[in-house]
Parts: structure tokens; sequence; C-alpha cells
């Protein structure tokens, strides 16, 4: 049927519904991904956002369960330009359409995504309302629900996407694994498992810390400086084991020494954004909107930056065993150029090499 997507500038998208025929509200993002949208609708990182794909074309390799981050899609729409609805090899359970519909998501296609992308690098990101219906009759009860909802920010989008209890996991190496969860991804407990075992604790839980050998604070959607966050602030402030921290992971160790956050235009959402480090190169995948302020407190060593815009994407303290990456290292999607994030944790916490 037909829709539209409505964003707060008062810009109308025409196109076609697909998945769910529902109104659905969000903040408006974009990835500059060429593949791996199973992959990112269902990232846990991505709630509370409606996904734009600057790639013209999605769909055409379908849905496999391989690729999912989560067990549900956490987007709460998307927008594309085409889609294609008859996928064919031997691993596809699903085409992207029948998937949507079945996670309760809208989706719409047929829409100039290079307009829509432009204004929001333009404008920053957009509020924005996926809406069934033909513009000419439904826009002004669109505009009216747009004008009654509040950021999506504004939520503890985390407390949705966290685990509601302990679980443990079971790896191949020898070491003990804490992970503090607002989100994780599948991806990045794949790469834990192959270095010990891995013992997924909800943010909101507090334990005893010293019975692991290691913590791993995970990825998760939302504003880094939410209020509800500081006592789980002071909670990591406490902790005496070597540290990895993970995109939201990583801004939540900033904030325990000192540095400030602050939420950026349009943020980096992609798998080719390039990084300096150690004077190389890496292609890496990023699912952000905030990020740690360049003026770092004297405890912490920045040694990572966006080579675009100069964003910070890595640092070390200074002094202790800790760690912490803004980008995603599991690189699902993406290229595996940042892997090595896991092996240099593991020889942190095994051999008390200095991050």
């Amino acid at each position: 049927m037909d829709g539209f997507l409505l964003t707060e500038d008062g810009q109308v998208y025409r196109g076609k519904i697909i998945g769910k025929e529902k109104p659905s509200f969000g903040e408006t993002v974009f990835t500059t991904s060429m593949t791996g949208y199973t992959e990112s609708i269902t990232d846990p990182s991505y709630a509370g956002q409606i996904l734009v794909f600057s790639f013209p074309l999605l769909g055409n390799y379908g849905i496999s369960w391989s690729h999912r981050e989560s067990e549900k899609i956490w987007v709460r729409g998307i927008v594309a330009s085409e889609i294609y609805d008859t996928p064919r090899n031997r691993y596809t359970i699903s085409n992207l359409e029948d998937f949507l519909r079945l996670g309760n998501v809208p989706g719409i296609v047929n829409v100039d995504t290079r307009k829509l992308i432009r204004r929001i690098r333009q404008n920053g990101t957009l509020l924005g309302i996926i809406y069934p219906g033909d513009p000419d009759k439904m826009l002004r009860e669109a505009k009216i629900t747009l004008e009654e909802m509040h950021h999506p920010m504004e939520d503890p989008l985390f407390k949705e996407t966290a685990s509601k209890e302990i679980k443990f996991l079971k790896g191949a190496g020898n070491l003990k694994i804490a992970l503090i969860d607002f989100g994780v991804k599948n991806g990045i407990l794949d790469n834990l498992l192959t270095i010990g075992d891995v013992t997924i604790i909800p943010y909101f839980m507090r334990v005893f810390i010293d019975n692991f050998d290691a913590v791993v604070i995970s990825n998760g959607p939302g504003d880094p400086t939410h209020k509800s966050l500081e006592d789980t602030v002071d909670f990591i402030r406490s902790i005496k084991k070597p540290i990895l921290g993970i995109c939201l992971g990583h801004q939540l160790l900033a904030r325990v020494f000192g540095a400030k956050i602050y939420k950026m235009k349009f943020g980096h959402r992609g798998v080719n954004h390039p990084v300096r480090y150690n004077d190389r190169f890496y292609i890496t995948t990023h699912n952000h909107g905030y990020a740690v302020s360049r003026n770092a407190p004297d405890n912490i060593i920045i040694n990572q930056y966006d080579i675009n815009d100069g964003t910070v994407e890595g640092f070390v303290h200074r002094d202790l065993p800790i760690m912490a990456v803004q980008y995603h290292p599991e690189s699902r999607p993406g290229t595996h150029d940042a892997k090595f994030i896991f092996n240099k944790f593991e020889r942190m916490v095994k051999e008390n090499e200095r991050p």
C-alpha cells in the first residue's frame, strides 16, 4: 500500500509500505553499508531508530538466521530505495519484506533516499514517522502524531535491549569474562567465546566481579549520559579488573575517567569508516550517534581517530589495564580489519601486556 515518511522539518517522502502496515516513530538515521542489512536491523544498538539505507538495493540475498545479531528486529522501521523480493540462495529462509512483517516492523521503499540523506547530513538526525496511507489524506494526522512524540533518546532504550537475567556461555579458552550487557551483539559474544567463558550480566545487576579474570562492557542503544546510568557508571568505576569497552561501553568508560560525551550531528553508521591507530589505517564498522570529546583528561590516552572527521574511536588508560573502542571490532557486518582488538584484549589479561 502507499505510504510516506514525515520528518520533523516538515518534509514528506512518498513511497510504498512493506512489512507491517502501521505507523512507526523514531530517530531517522542513515547507514552507508552496502551489505549486512540483516545484521543492521537486528542490532540492538539501533533500538528507537528508523534506519535509512544509502545503498540503492536491499534484499537481494534474502534473510539468513546466521546473520542475525539478536533474536528480534530492533529498528523501528527501514527506508530504502528498492528491495528485491525473490532472493535465491541456499541459506535464505525468508525475504526481507516477510521478515519485517514477522517482526511487526514497517518499512517504506521507492523513496528518494539520496535526497533524504542529504537532508540529514545538512540538518542532523531528524525525528520521523513512517505512516501508511495517502499523504494527501493522512498528512495532518501524521503531523499531530509526530508532534506528540518525545525523542527516543530521552528513554532508557538499553533497558529494553539488555538481558533480563544472568546467563552463562561456555567458551573455548580458559578466561572467565564478565560481560556487562546493554544489548550485546551476537558477533561480540562469538569472538569473546574464542578466548574464554562468558557470563552475561544485565547492566542493572550488581555481582562480585573478583571471581572473573576480566570485564567487557557491551554495546547498546541510547544516550550514554542518561540519568538512569549514574549508578552503573559508579559500579564500573569500582571494578579492579582488566576492562574492554565497546561502543556504548567505550563512552561509559570515558565517563568513568572524566571525559565529556556529546551528541553528533548525524553520527557514524556503516561498515566503511577508516580509523587511524598506531600509524596504520583500518576499515571499521560503526554505529554510534554519540562520541567522546577529544579534550580528554590526563588519565586516558586517545589512540584511535576517525580519518573522515577526527572523532575519537579508541583510548587506553595511562596506568591501568583498560582499553576501549567506539567502533565494532567483531565486524558483523563489515571487514575483519579490527578483529585484532579481541586478541589484544586477551594478551592484556593473560600477559599483562600494555593495552
